[in-house]
């Protein structure tokens, strides 16, 4: 065996940084990332609505687990001069600042990764959303990718926050949310309304395994209805997603960003096994 094939045995595989094992000269756009819906979603609020809690993992857990992708909802509070995280009208116990800390805190100590974050204003509109959250975003040039997008080299965003704008503004400071491709067919009643939503995970998969590798492709595997909570439908969907993806285990083909609710930690493994480069243990379960 060569000293190279010696040295490929020997790689760690990570959860934490996994992006270390990805060349430079990968476009972003060319992987399969796992990410998460709502990601501040981890709790009923205060007035105990089911509907609300999309997440059990905090997001500086949901980074350590291999979560490149996030889902920020902001409402812009002029008394607080601060954005809070909201689902619909409820606010979710937590301010933009501290998802800035977090991630700020998790790049220091892993500087190959990248931090795609999706922010979109949520709730009550207010005009100074955008030109407040761009202000933000341009005082702070060593953590948010400037003038990049998702189809940049991976070697231009390590250490940075993809912020990929779902809003109004005069300008993109950062990605365009607006040019990814994006499956988010998410309004769920009824059980067969479940079986469709599969059909479309499944679908966007293929599209995505046949797309250009510069063009980026968001799967949510999330949905919520009057009938049906958060929770029941990913109980329905985790489960088949896992299978799918135990069942194209080791195969290399990209199926894009996948945004999930109370997501399974096998299945955002196997997703990050499906990039050619990132090494995995010999003992992973997939393989059992």
């Amino acid at each position: 065996m060569s000293m190279e094939g010696e040295q490929d045995l020997n790689k760690v595989y990570q959860s934490c940084s996994w992006m270390e094992h990805v060349p430079d000269s990968t476009l972003l756009s060319s992987l399969s990332i796992p990410g998460t819906h709502q990601t501040m979603a981890t709790t009923v609020g205060r007035w105990g609505i089911i509907h609300n809690k999309c997440q059990t993992r905090k997001l500086a857990e949901q980074l350590e687990d291999g979560m490149r992708f996030f889902d920020i909802r902001l409402k812009y509070d002029v008394k607080l001069s601060d954005f809070t995280l909201h689902h619909a009208a409820f606010y979710m116990g937590s301010k933009f600042s501290e998802v800035q800390r977090v991630c700020e805190a998790f790049l220091r100590d892993h500087p190959s990764e990248v931090i795609l974050m999706r922010v979109r204003q949520e709730y009550k509109q207010h005009l100074s959303f955008a030109n407040e959250l761009l202000s933000l975003v341009r005082q702070k040039p060593e953590l948010y990718a400037h003038g990049a997008s998702v189809s940049s080299p991976i070697k231009d965003l390590r250490g940075k926050v993809l912020l990929l704008q779902n809003f109004d503004a005069p300008e993109i400071v950062s990605g365009d949310y607006n040019l990814l491709r994006i499956q988010d067919n998410y309004e769920i009643n009824y059980n067969h309304q479940i079986q469709r939503k599969w059909k479309d995970i499944r679908d966007h998969f293929e599209l995505a395994k046949s797309g250009e590798s510069d063009h980026a492709f968001l799967n949510f595997t999330s949905g919520s209805g009057y009938f049906c909570t958060p929770s029941l439908i990913a109980w329905t969907i985790n489960r088949r997603l896992n299978a799918w993806l135990r069942q194209h285990d080791g195969t290399h083909e990209r199926i894009g960003i996948i945004a999930m609710d109370f997501y399974w930690k096998e299945s955002v493994d196997l997703v990050i096994w499906r990039n050619r480069t990132v090494p995995r243990p010999l003992s992973s379960p997939a393989l059992a």
